[in-house]
């Protein structure tokens, strides 16, 4: 995962800027870097679904109401 660029991203705030050496790490130090890792790729992931969600949510509330509106006044101004 460290040789791809997204996983370098989630990779480096535990590791710092340097190449590691994940060789050397005891068990405990790259479960930590896994979890944490993992950890910044799912809040980005979610951070895209929900922004992308509350955009299209937003625009079919909009039409809706529009529509609402629209039979409401076709309907009180019928004689």
């Amino acid at each position: 995962s460290y040789e791809s660029e997204s996983g370098r991203h989630a990779i480096q705030p535990f590791v710092g800027t340097g190449q590691p050496d994940f060789g050397k790490m005891t068990c405990d130090a790259l479960s930590t870097v896994f979890i944490g890792a993992s950890e910044i790729v799912k809040r980005e992931n979610n951070f895209q679904a929900v922004t992308h969600d509350a955009a299209t949510r937003a625009k079919d509330t909009a039409s809706s109401i529009v529509e609402i509106n629209k039979r409401n006044k076709e309907f009180w101004n019928r004689s």
